[in-house]
């Protein structure tokens, strides 16, 4: 059993909670937060602690494992004083929003021996496992188009509200690096790296932004398939982010963890049942729904994550890993002639 707290309790802290909560062989011992009323809420909600420091919270010994949730251009002192305490760490995405800044974590973890992970929950889906695993046996034959689609809505007071969000120095981007980094991942870890890109971005519908609030990209990796990725927080009222891979063999789409669609030229026993179960062709598109709770996947990597700590499977998302999908966003922002990256 290990225990993990939280760093960081802003609005993502309760998926984090009730992930660690409900995942097995592990706890959750506390948080902390500078705002005492937050870190109080916190506790009192989850039933944990309070840390009224980070320094209290790593001086814990029933803390074993730090879940890193500040802004994210903050991610990296939280890592490094986590680490020197003894603590293998979780981070949630982006591990760090520049190359260095990751690099500097990766090089603290190597040093302490302990184990720096990035919480990329879109690979725990079931359905992003079967298309992976659809891709790996050739089921979709030639790749052709790979589409990967971020439509959320984000109002005006999201970004004016936070101090933090919107901003080059602590959100490190916009819509591709606060969100769409998550179907950035996604394409990395079906596809590989892509050999080219090239994006175009700007913020068309907030004001007081440093950052894009959409953007398009062409990906292309050797041999095929072409890519896009779109994003975007200027979509009211919002969409569930989707997948689509389509082949000379086959189509596959997934709109948030859920398949909409699954078909190939050549069906094999277990497709129906696929079908079956996520309601591909049942169900309206519109009122689907998730397939499964907000938390199930964070449950998922936190599992990963403790078994990993415990030798009995490796760690899924490795610090190296979340480093290449931020240097993924980072071309895309250099290819757009975006400012450079704070360090």
């Amino acid at each position: 059993m290990k225990g993990f707290a939280l760093v960081g309790l802003g609005a993502i802290s309760g998926v984090h909670a009730r992930a660690i909560s409900e995942a097995r062989d592990s706890r959750l011992v506390g948080g902390y937060a500078p705002g005492a009323e937050r870190r109080q809420a916190f506790a009192q909600t989850w039933r944990c602690r309070s840390y009224s420091s980070l320094q209290e919270l790593l001086d814990d010994p029933e803390v074993d494992c730090v879940s890193i949730c500040t802004p994210s251009g903050a991610h990296l002192d939280a890592i490094l004083a986590a680490l020197a305490a003894g603590k293998h760490v979780l981070v949630e995405k982006p591990l760090e929003i520049t190359e260095k800044r990751c690099q500097k974590a990766l090089e603290a973890a190597a040093t302490a021996g302990l184990l720096l992970g990035g919480l990329f929950q879109s690979r725990f889906y079931d359905s992003s496992r079967l298309i992976k695993g659809a891709i790996e046996a050739g089921r979709f034959g030639r790749l052709s188009l790979v589409g990967a689609y971020v439509p959320w809505f984000r109002t005006q007071q999201y970004y004016d509200g936070s101090g933090w969000r919107g901003t080059w120095a602590l959100d490190g981007g916009g819509a591709y690096m606060n969100q769409a980094i998550h179907m950035a991942d996604l394409l990395r870890w079906l596809l590989g790296e892509p050999s080219s890109v090239c994006c175009r971005a700007g913020s068309f519908g907030h004001d007081r932004i440093e950052v894009e609030d959409s953007a398009v990209s062409i990906l292309e990796w050797k041999g095929g398939p072409l890519g896009v990725l779109a994003a975007t927080t200027a979509a009211y009222p919002g969409y569930f982010k989707r997948l689509e891979v389509s082949g000379m063999g086959g189509t596959a789409i997934m709109e948030e963890d859920r398949l909409v669609e699954w078909r190939f030229k050549e069906e094999r026993p277990e497709d129906a049942g696929i079908r079956e179960r996520f309601g591909v062709g049942v169900r309206s598109r519109l009122d689907a729904g998730r397939f499964e709770e907000e938390h199930a996947a964070h449950r998922k990597a936190y599992e990963n994550f403790v078994a990993a700590v415990e030798g009995r499977e490796p760690l899924a998302v490795p610090g190296e890993e979340a480093l290449r999908s931020v240097h993924l966003v980072l071309d895309l922002y250099r290819s757009a002639g975006l400012r450079d990256q704070v360090d």
